[in-house]
């Protein structure tokens, strides 16, 4: 290859009139490297990897304690990872070019890349501070794209001014940062005067938010820019400018800042803007997306303490919830299990005496939570999009009860989710061999009672409430089992706490002690430590998690309608139940090992 190729290149967009990136010059340099011999000249490849380098790598996990980061990172056969491109690469000769490369690039975005680059890898490589020379180039240069309009997206100006006044700051040049905070002004102010309603508020996350000296004036210009876009972009009048999304961008920052200065009156103003455009287009939208903006408008008055805002807007949410069933896809699927197959297994299930089965039933029917994570994560692989997203969960009117975030954020709510399509799908298995286990031993109350207060955790004064509970269960009266059995299931979960020396009480705003919530209860350590993390956790997913079957709060607290009383929540009841009854005295533990 002829060296003076990559040059040119370079010298092109040197005199380019027409916007572009970094991201431009690394994919032309890159194609030039793919023709060229594998030992290419130490100038080309310097130049190679300056532009192929991610600014303001956020990943901290696979960071180098740098501004800048790989591009990619991705296993090798060996499953290696390996960073592209790395900064092990990089050294004292690689800098020093970079360095001459800064002073003599005319164009303010190679001169603003080379320098970046060495002010931010000197001290990793060399593990000296680079010249200050450096930040001050790239200080200037950044200023000189945003003046100059030089940026190709809008969005990259935020992040090129971002970096010039934190390079300003850790030199502490007075003279640049003064230069810097007037362009990130006046830039905000350019977007301004052109319509631009998107990616703007960067002056007050800027300078605001990192609380940089400001003059009264300079403060009084970014929150009066905030307040003109807000105005703009709420009014529903205005339908080419009207942008609820951009009114919660103008609205949430307002609203800290009105907070921080004790503004309360301003702060509501700005909210209620922002509420009022969503309530507007949600009047026109499907029942589901009307729904999840409303949620995010109630969270966020509730965040600033607007609570009378917050139930107007949540008697809305019970409106458009009730019309969300209408607009639900059930999903469903035809799953064959072989008529000899399954009659093995129930034949498996129902082997032996009474509490043998008990025994295996309280097995095998409690979910694995390590197993169901590998199963999570598996998913993930196949359904990337999936797990990317926040998920809503809404009850039977269509209100919006848990959200589950993105895998990456929020594994243990995922969790919690696929073992609850776990345990409705194993549940029509646990239905058949509770019914040969019936006609087997022609069960009564008195037959499983029995076995359950082989446990200290049931109180005698209760029994009849069990017996009652459990005679409806025998009988196919699930709404009557369900609100007798499940507070007898609470109530032995307390009994375990305190016969264990726990506490079971809190105070409360009365002067005295209440009991403590189940959840609170199913949380404490010595539940983990008596039942085992599998039977805690799936007892509250069973219970108390909103993520999950929750059916002690749907049940207790009234919400469930008459169709939710089904066989699959009594026999889930009644296998909690057969958990709890495991739990013996030590003398009679000892007895039967004997």
């Amino acid at each position: 290859m002829d060296e003076p190729e990559f040059k040119k290149i370079l010298v092109s967009y040197e005199d380019r009139t027409e916007l572009f990136d970094e991201h431009d010059i690394h994919s032309d340099l890159r194609h030039l490297s793919a023709k060229a011999a594998d030992d290419i000249p130490l100038d080309f490849l310097a130049e190679l990897m300056a532009f192929g380098f991610a600014a303001d790598y956020q990943d901290t996990e696979t960071s180098w304690g740098t501004y800048f980061g790989p591009v990619m990172i991705m296993p090798n056969e060996e499953g290696q990872l390996i960073e592209s491109p790395s900064i092990k690469l990089v050294d004292k000769t690689m800098l020093s070019y970079w360095a001459e490369r800064a002073v003599q690039a005319r164009h303010p975005i190679l001169k603003a890349r080379y320098a970046n680059l060495v002010w931010d890898f000197s001290r990793h490589i060399t593990g000296k501070m680079a010249d200050p020379i450096m930040a001050r180039i790239t200080i200037t240069a950044n200023v000189e794209i945003a003046q100059q309009h030089l940026y190709e997206h809008d969005f990259d100006l935020a992040k090129t001014l971002k970096r010039a006044i934190a390079l300003a700051l850790q030199i502490n040049d007075v003279e640049l940062l003064q230069r810097v905070k007037e362009t990130i002004i006046s830039s905000e102010a350019d977007f301004a005067a052109k319509g631009n309603t998107k990616h703007r508020g960067f002056s007050y996350d800027i300078l605001v938010e990192n609380k940089i000296p400001l003059t009264e004036k300079e403060l009084h210009e970014i929150i009066l820019t905030l307040e003109q876009w807000l105005d703009i972009v709420s009014n529903i009048g205005n339908k080419d400018l009207f942008d609820p999304f951009a009114a919660e961008e103008a609205a949430s920052r307002l609203a800290k800042y009105y907070r921080r200065i004790n503004d309360s009156d301003k702060m509501k103003t700005a909210l209620l803007k922002y509420g009022n455009a969503f309530l507007e287009v949600a009047k026109t939208s499907s029942a589901l997306v009307a729904s999840s903006w409303l949620q995010k408008v109630y969270e966020t008055y509730l965040k600033f303490n607007l609570k009378t805002e917050a139930d107007a807007i949540a008697i809305q949410l019970r409106k458009v919830g009730a019309k969300t069933k209408d607009e639900m896809v059930a999903m469903s699927g035809d799953v064959e299990i072989p008529k000899d197959k399954l009659d093995a297994f129930i034949n498996e299930m129902t082997e032996g005496d009474l509490e043998t089965c008990f025994s295996r039933i309280a097995s095998y029917f409690l979910p694995d939570k390590e197993e169901v994570t590998t199963q999570v994560k598996e998913q993930s692989k196949k359904t990337v999009l999936q797990f990317l997203m926040t998920q809503a969960i809404q009850d039977h009117k269509g209100r919006p009860i848990a959200k589950i975030g993105p895998l990456h954020e929020d594994l243990d709510g995922h969790v919690v989710l696929h073992m609850s399509r776990n345990m409705s799908f194993s549940t029509v298995f646990l239905r058949v061999v509770l019914e040969r286990l019936q006609s087997k031993f022609n069960l009564s109350p008195k037959d499983i009672s029995d076995f359950l207060y082989e446990s200290t955790l049931f109180g005698t004064d209760k029994r009849p409430i069990i017996n009652a509970g459990l005679q409806a269960f025998l009988e196919g009266n699930h709404i009557v089992a369900a609100h007798l059995l499940i507070p007898q299931l609470e109530d032995a979960l307390r009994n375990l706490v305190e016969l264990a020396g726990g506490a079971i009480y809190k105070p409360n705003s009365s002067g005295g002690l209440s009991l403590k919530t189940l959840d609170e209860i199913l949380r404490d350590e010595i539940i983990t430590q008596v039942l085992g993390e599998n039977a805690a956790f799936y007892l509250r997913v069973l219970l108390t998690d909103q993520r999950g079957w929750n059916i002690r709060n749907t049940v207790c607290h009234g919400i469930a309608a008459a169709g939710y009383f089904t066989s699959d929540m009594s026999d889930r009841i009644l296998h909690a139940l057969i958990l709890l009854g495991h739990i013996r005295p030590k003398d009679s533990q000892e007895a039967d090992d004997e």
